[in-house]
């Protein structure tokens, strides 16, 4: 029984001296007494391969490389205490997160954080902490002298530690308690009996770790144990026997306490301490700058490298390099070259060069991204996490479907996994119609087959269409599949009375439904096609993922199985699991290169190194204090007995030493490098690393990886194509490439893999952000030679050319949702005015004589009836809804007073509501003829059109109801962004005499036709836009009911423009015979005109503007079959035809193209607008031969589709 310390700095041999001795073993006795190499959990693979290359020895079953955890399985299957179940790590946090629900209300300090993501995992942190250090509750209870908020903390953690205990009991086993019972088996293991033992490549260890050491110092035969502080620290040279360090040599502080702590153990066993072994020099640098920075980077004061300092291998290459780079793509992208060069020109394996950070988070992305890209093979040395997974996500989502009652959102991201046997365009399919619908909870539950129809118009009755049909057919057979698959679960989940369920019952349920889905069939599925692609990581981790599902499954069931528990707490349970779930891949090749963090990778010997990251405070990094206890609390507990893992300056020397040991990895040379700026190009701080590296070598140049020549960039395929796309901007501003990236054109063209890329890359330059125009004959038949359309669908046009084109081209359309939006609310005050209007009617009543009961009463009717058949029931869906229709019924009530306060002030009476005009419509559709005896056939619905019958003339106005307030400017009927209202009146003038034979004649006209055969002239009245609101007052004074009401009627102001006559004005409102009318917003001077900007227009400017429509509607009309499909948006002040367009995702209009430029429609004083309006008219008088195709004429027509010049054979 003995042990011997093996004393070198780095690079002095350690490692090798123990491969070595236990290499000479095995060749003197291949079968003698176990021979074990102790090293951290992730030097074991690399050690393994290492011993296992040895070329003379071809393998043995004598020598093994453990871990701690690896050598507690193998003494606990010799010595029994293996019965027990371990609960991992992920069974801790599941169970803590079970505690902390349970007694959330008990706990002080962290009452409010216990049901946070990632409490769990901090607590099991900290239960680990005080077992490593032996602390018990008891002594957390024990100390009393702090301050009230850490008092409360030790207060909660102990409960939490105790409940944590007893919740094990005598069956569970913590592997934070493992190394305990591993140190009390190991005197019993006949593996460590007799064994010799080196342990290595440790820095330091806590003290359950030292526990085992002690165990197995007394019981194996010898112990060997690396350190790497330095050899003169223990001889006479020395001068630590005080504790004391000197500037510098702070970095050996833990290796020192970890030499102090195996002394008192040697102490304490009476074990003898064999001779040191002392590696002075170095065995591992081929470069006199390494070896100097190996010797001397900690050394103060510093000493500078000289040139004259001999060295035995000399070489002419840098030892050290320092790269800097904008930011850290390039900086990536810099090393990646250089990876190749290394490579390429001299001769290194992959597997001969590594590269280490600090921050390993920040660069993992792109690392991976452009190392793929340069088809460097690497390998990324970290835990994954695994939360990404679609099978993660399928548990974490399916347990939401069942406690939130069948909701979309974690619905469809259940089956979104790909994990249900349903292809891809079925789930579309079936989440349209579950966003339309609204369904959820018995809509699912019931398994009633769903309906499907498409509703187009309110109120009226159509019969379902027989793709309609097809496409319910469909719909029901995935709402099957889905019910069957997850109703089973939903009943194995949710209890039927009020006792909650196990969880081992649950789990069960989890876990049928996840072998219903055959999970690991696919999972293998997905494993096979990711090999076959040569994705390796992604294929492992599909494998992995399966088995690290069903222990956390076992683990929360050994925890928790018994406990009754509601299904919400165990899907916050299990998540706490799922998250905690971090798999670590072998390296699925021998030669690549290694990617690590300083602080986890063994960092083996390379013979280049590069240091990534180099910037102030990541390098070193800044103290983290991410547990329950920060630094001052911690200080507080050392002071009470109760010491914990130390942090403050022992947490700034380990982070020294992570530091020195990567600078000294490299054999033959050292690469630094750190960016400039971040990610969004704030400046970034060097390192002090690189200032001591510059102070050690002032011969030093840093390089800038920004500065390479053009033909450094030229080193691979993909990493050639990308900055040959760079290159082509040059071409795009006039210039030519130049020979170099010509020639490199010609070889990435040659190149069979990137041909087709290059060839579509190279016509890229020809291409532009714009649409040209569709051929004439394709037009047609797209939207038929006879083209029908609504002035909202010219209106589009307008705006926007290729608007129009997705529109009613494409006719792409949003995915309809269940809400209620402006467009169902403006849809149900039409219909509600509508049906207000004929119910009227049929009574015999009149607008202006409607008491404000009988209004409401009509409208509470009339709005009950139609309320059902909105959007699906969407009315009466919830509380809120059904509150909301109270609101609309009060909106149009107010409406139809406001209409009603119109008909007892004026003469004006509706004589048509919702009159079509088109095909099979009370009017017909207004034909303009175009060019290639093509024509435009105009459609629509006039909302309502009101008459009045003054002096033996008719004189019509058009009434548009809006659920908003609008404003109509001349210059946007002008620009044909607002002709709506303009051509509903023209249609209606053109289409009198059919309006008013349809009707109830008025009045007055009835007396005066009896006299008169010929039908009487008809004249615009105007048109307005009507608001469908209630307005909100704001008064300085109390309003009795009736002033409140004449406040709110006068508050709905309509907007439009109407003719300038004072008779017709005061036929819509009798106040205006005095000169003013609050209706209509109009008043009169004192010499009988109208004030400056009132909106009225004389016979003359409706005449001018009648004939303007009809030129507008031609040349659109001709436009639209001339197939202009160009992005090409209005911009009109702040407003733009992009401004609500659904289709910018698909146009991907840019305004900083130069191909992408708005059409400025600049602001127009109405004098303006006339001046132009004439000028057009001119010049169609003094160009007739303009219309000359036009079959010879310069005006609509209206036709009876049906009748001559009304066939539409070919309208699409």
């Amino acid at each position: 029984m003995g042990f011997r310390f093996v004393f070198g700095r780095a690079g002095s041999g350690k490692s090798t001296l123990c491969l070595d001795e236990i290499r000479g073993e095995l060749r003197r006795e291949p079968w003698g007494a176990p021979l074990i190499l102790l090293v951290p959990e992730q030097a074991t693979y690399q050690i393994e391969v290492a011993l296992a290359n040895t070329p003379d020895l071809g393998g043995s079953l004598r020598a093994q490389v453990l871990s701690f955890r690896r050598l507690g399985w193998r003494v606990f299957s010799e010595t029994g205490g293996g019965q027990k179940v371990l609960i991992g790590k992920i069974g801790k946090r599941m169970l803590l997160r079970r505690i902390l629900l349970k007694h959330r209300l008990e706990l002080k300090a962290f009452a409010r954080s216990a049901t946070r993501s990632g409490m769990a995992e901090l607590l099991a942190q900290a239960i680990g902490e005080f077992k490593t250090y032996r602390i018990s509750p008891k002594d957390l209870r024990k100390v009393k002298q702090t301050n009230g908020l850490l008092l409360d903390k030790l207060e909660d953690l102990a409960l939490i530690y105790e409940e944590f205990q007893a919740a094990l009991g005598q069956e569970i086993l913590d592997p934070d308690d493992e190394l305990s019972v591993l140190a009390d088996k190991i005197p019993l293991a006949p593996l460590i009996q007799g064994a010799k033992i080196w342990v290595d490549g440790f820095t330091g260890f806590t003290p359950q770790e030292l526990e085992v050491l002690k165990a197995i110092i007394v019981t194996a035969k010898e112990v060997v144990i690396t350190s790497p502080l330095d050899p003169t620290y223990l001889t006479g040279e020395g001068h630590l026997e005080s504790g004391a360090f000197k500037a510098g040599e702070e970095l050996f502080a833990g290796p020192w306490k970890t030499y102090q702590d195996l002394q008192r153990i040697a102490l304490e066993t009476g074990t003898n301490i064999h001779p040191f072994t002392l590696l002075e020099g170095s065995k591992r640098y081929k470069h006199p700058w390494l070896w100097h920075l190996e010797k001397y980077f900690a050394a103060y004061p510093t000493v500078p490298f000289e040139v004259f300092q001999s060295f035995e291998s000399r070489t002419p290459m840098e030892g050290i390099q320092v790269l800097s780079a904008v930011n850290r793509r390039a900086e990536v992208e810099g090393v990646a070259r250089e990876l190749r060069r290394l490579a390429r020109d001299e001769g290194l394996c992959w597997n001969e060069m590594a590269i280490t950070t600090r921050d390993l988070n920040s660069y993992h992305d792109l690392i991976t991204q452009m190392f793929s890209s340069y088809e460097v093979p690497h390998f990324i040395d970290h835990k994954r996490s695994v939360l990404h997974h679609p099978l993660i996500e399928l548990l974490q989502s399916i347990l939401e479907v069942a406690h939130s009652h069948w909701s979309y959102e974690p619905l469809f991201r259940c089956l979104k996994t790909d994990f249900f046997p349903l292809q891809k365009d079925a789930v579309d399919r079936l989440e349209n119609y579950v966003l339309e619908y609204g369904i959820h909870g018995e809509g699912w539950t019931r398994n009633v087959p769903w309906r499907y129809h498409r509703q187009w118009s309110l109120g009226k009755t159509e019969d379902q269409r027989a793709t309609e049909l097809k496409f319910q057919a469909e719909l029901n057979s995935t709402r099957q599949t889905v019910y069957d698959y997850i109703v089973p679960l939903t009943h194995g989940v949710l209890p039927e009375s009020q006792t909650p369920l196990k969880v081992r019952t649950i789990t069960e349920a989890l876990y049928a439904f996840l072998e219903r889905l055959e999970v690991p069939s696919t999972l293998k599925k997905w494993s096979q096609r990711a090999q076959e692609e040569g994705a390796l990581s992604e294929a492992r981790l599909h494998e992995q993922i399966w088995e690290s599902v069903i222990q956390v499954l076992d683990e929360i069931v050994a925890g928790l199985g018994e406990e009754g528990v509601e299904l919400v707490d165990y899907a916050l349970i299990l998540s706490s699991g799922l998250e905690g779930i971090e798999l670590g891949l072998i390296p699925p090749s021998l030669d690549q290169v290694l990617v690590g963090s300083l602080d986890r990778s063994r960092n083996p010997e390379v013979r280049v190194l590069f240091l990534l990251g180099a910037n102030e405070g990541i390098l070193p990094a800044r103290p983290v204090y991410d547990g329950v206890l920060d630094a001052e609390e911690r200080e507080q507990l050392e002071k009470a007995g109760v010491a914990l893992a130390p942090k403050g300056k022992s947490q700034t020397f380990e982070e020294q030493f992570f530091i020195y040991v990567a600078l000294t990895r490299a054999v033959e040379k050292l690469v630094v490098c750190y960016p400039l700026t971040d990610e969004e190009g704030k400046g970034l701080t060097v390192s002090p690393v690189v200032t001591r590296l510059k102070h050690l070598f002032p011969m030093l140049i840093e390089c800038f990886l920004g500065n390479q020549e053009d033909i450094d960039l030229i080193s691979q395929p993909n990493s050639a194509f990308q900055r040959y796309a760079e290159q082509l901007r040059i071409l795009r501003q006039g210039e030519t490439l130049s020979p170099l990236w010509k020639a490199a054109e010609t070889w990435l063209i040659e190149d069979p893999l990137l041909q087709n890329q290059t060839m579509k890359l190279k016509d890229s330059l020809l291409n532009q952000n714009q649409e040209v125009n569709l051929q004439r004959p394709l037009a047609r038949r797209l939207y038929g030679k006879r083209l029908m359309a609504s002035v909202s669908r010219l209106e589009q046009f307008a705006k926007c050319p290729f608007g129009h084109y997705a529109r009613y081209g494409l006719r792409l359309r949003e995915r309809s949702t269940y809400q209620l939006s402006s467009p169902n609310m403006g849809e149900f005050f039409h219909t509600l005015l509508h049906d207000f209007a004929l119910q009227l009617k049929a009574r015999g009543l009149d607008w202006g004589r409607l008491t404000k009961e009988e209004s409401w009463a009509i409208v509470n009717d009339l709005a009950d009836q139609l309320a059902p058949k909105l959007q699906h029931e969407i009315l009466l869906s919830s509380a809120r809804n059904r509150y909301l229709t109270y609101k609309l019924k009060r909106t149009v009530h107010h409406a139809v007073r406001v209409l009603g306060e119109h008909a007892r002030k004026g003469v004006f009476i509706p004589i048509q509501l919702e009159v079509g005009f088109g095909p099979n419509s009370t009017l017909p559709g207004v034909e303009i003829p175009l060019t290639e005896q093509d024509s435009l056939i105009l459609s629509g619905q006039i909302d309502r059109v009101d008459a009045a019958f003054l002096d033996g003339q008719v004189y019509l106005r058009i009434l548009d109801y809006k659920s908003r307030e609008l404003s109509l400017s001349l210059d946007s009927v002008y620009y044909g962004l607002n002709l709506q209202l303009l051509t509903y009146l023209n249609v209606a003038l053109q289409g009198a005499e059919v309006l008013l034979n349809t009707t109830s004649a008025l009045p007055s006209m009835e007396e005066t036709q009896l006299e008169k055969t010929a039908f009487p002239e008809t004249f615009p009245a105007g048109f307005l836009y009507f608001p469908v609101l209630e307005p909100q007052l704001e008064e300085q004074s109390p309003l009795n009911a009736e002033e409140l009401e004449q406040h709110r009627i006068k508050a709905v102001k309509v907007s439009g423009y109407l003719l300038a006559n004072p008779r017709v004005l005061a036929a819509m409102d009798s106040s205006f015979s005095s000169g003013q009318s609050d209706l209509l917003g109009l008043k009169l001077k004192k010499d009988g005109t109208f004030t400056k900007g009132a909106n009225v227009l004389t016979e003359d400017q409706f005449t001018l503007l009648n004939s303007y429509l009809h030129q507008w509607f031609r040349e659109k009309g001709e436009e639209i079959l001339d197939g202009n499909i160009s992005l090409y948006p209005y911009r009109r002040g702040k407003s733009t035809g992009c401004q609500y367009c659904a289709y910018k995702p698909v146009c991907h209009f840019d305004p900083y193209l130069p191909e992408n430029q708005y059409r400025n429609l600049s602001a127009l004083k109405p004098e303006e607008v006339w001046a132009r309006l004439e000028a057009a008219k001119a010049d169609t008088l003094d160009n007739p031969s303009r219309l000359s195709e036009t079959k010879n004429s310069n005006h609509p027509v209206l036709n009876w589709l049906g009748e001559e010049g009304g066939d539409l054979s070919g309208q699409n």
